[in-house]
């Protein structure tokens, strides 16, 4: 039967040896705290580390476990077309695709003919560009016809090359289609028609059903290097004249697919370029030619069919990547779809910020959830009080 200092609580039974031990009386070895075992020549030697320690060993694993979650949810959080930026959990920003642009227009070599700035300024009014154009089209307040200064259009990318500017503005003096103001501000001769909307995206449906007659389809162009916005433009050049040539592209990777869609001046230049034989080649590669209307009737009967899926904005990918002879620019952001792109971008934005929050929330419970879990918490104590009382009534319970 057990004595009653063997039924003594452990923190008592080291007590009384502390004070046996201060006194000079003999004493028995240390009790081992619990948990602890005494074998073979170690025996009554504390293999365990001290509370202290195990408090701090216990606090570090529930941090760890925390920060191996949080990191794992950032993972999750990277994926989707955003990347990790500065600023702690939510520091994000939209990747930068620009650079999957390879035609470089500012490599072009400086020139002052005139035939060519014409037909550049020219191609910035017509109606297959500026209707589609939200910076020009603001600029000349649509069918008020407002003219812009001539140094606002010289400092467009593909406009830089031609110098000196003198010759920039008696060039445009010659046009049959623009007009040069006495202050070199340029303006249509014809302006846009009555009630033409200031939404790009409107006139980007109405004017692409107006010129899909006219227009045709092109692939095999290869891979995109420096010049290729330059040389597709050239090749299509005797064929025309050409309103347009647009490069189609990825979204929102911006990667050349090796296909255009070619706006010829009427329909007849269109029809008498699909009739061609033999077929022209570019590079000595062979192309897929066909008619616009073709070819969108054919993805929609793909769609229809279940062999591909449709494209997130049908105009987007309709219109592809390329400002033909505009080109990208500095003004008006280089792309006639920016507003929509900006919109869709603030949608996936609110979603994922969406998605952030709640990775806050669930970090935030399990860094809560650590703290009240380490030994040394407040939570912790009282569990461990509590735990001891119990022990306690069940040892009191015992003796009796």
């Amino acid at each position: 039967m057990a004595t009653e200092a063997e039924k003594k609580p452990l923190a008592e039974k080291q007590k009384d040896h502390a004070l046996a031990e201060a006194n000079g009386a003999p004493t028995e070895p240390k009790p081992a705290e619990t948990g602890t075992t005494a074998d073979g020549p170690d025996a009554g030697k504390e293999k365990s580390k001290t509370a202290k320690e195990k408090d701090e060993l216990q606090t570090r694993k529930w941090r760890d476990k925390a920060d191996e979650d949080n990191h794992r949810d950032g993972h999750r959080r990277d994926r989707g077309g955003f990347k990790r930026g500065g600023g702690g959990r939510g520091g994000f920003q939209r990747r930068d695709y620009s650079g999957n642009v390879k035609t470089n227009y500012e490599d072009l070599p400086e020139s002052n003919d005139a035939d060519d700035i014409r037909k550049q300024v020219e191609f910035y009014f017509a109606d297959s560009n500026i209707v589609q154009d939200k910076f020009l089209l603001t600029q000349i307040g649509g069918a008020e016809n407002k003219p812009i200064s001539i140094k606002v259009i010289h400092n467009f990318k593909r406009m830089r090359r031609f110098q000196p500017y003198s010759a920039v503005v008696a060039a445009l003096k010659d046009s049959k289609v623009l007009k040069v103001t006495d202050d070199d501000e340029v303006a249509r001769v014809e302006p846009l028609p009555e009630g033409t909307t200031d939404d790009v995206d409107v006139n980007v449906k109405v004017w692409t059903d107006a010129s899909k007659t006219r227009s045709i389809y092109a692939k095999g162009f290869g891979l995109e290097n420096s010049t290729t916005q330059m040389d597709i433009e050239a090749f299509f050049e005797p064929y025309g004249p050409v309103s347009s040539v647009r490069l189609r592209r990825t979204h929102p990777e911006k990667h050349f697919k090796g296909s255009v869609f070619v706006e010829f001046g009427t329909d007849e230049l269109a029809q008498d370029f699909l009739n061609l034989e033999p077929k022209p080649k570019y590079e000595n590669n062979e192309l897929k030619i066909m008619s616009k209307t073709a070819y969108v009737d054919g993805k929609a009967e793909d769609i229809k069919a279940g062999k591909i899926r449709p494209s997130e904005d049908y105009y987007r990918r309709d219109g592809g990547g390329g400002r033909g002879r505009g080109g990208n620019r500095n003004y008006g952001g280089g792309d006639r779809y920016r507003d929509r792109r900006h919109r869709d971008l603030d949608e996936h934005d609110e979603r994922d910020d969406s998605r952030r929050r709640s990775g806050r929330r669930d970090a935030d419970k399990r860094d809560k959830y650590a703290d009240e879990q380490a030994p040394g918490s407040a939570k912790k104590r009282t569990a461990e009080d509590d735990g001891e009382q119990g022990d306690t009534k069940k040892s009191k319970t015992e003796d009796e």
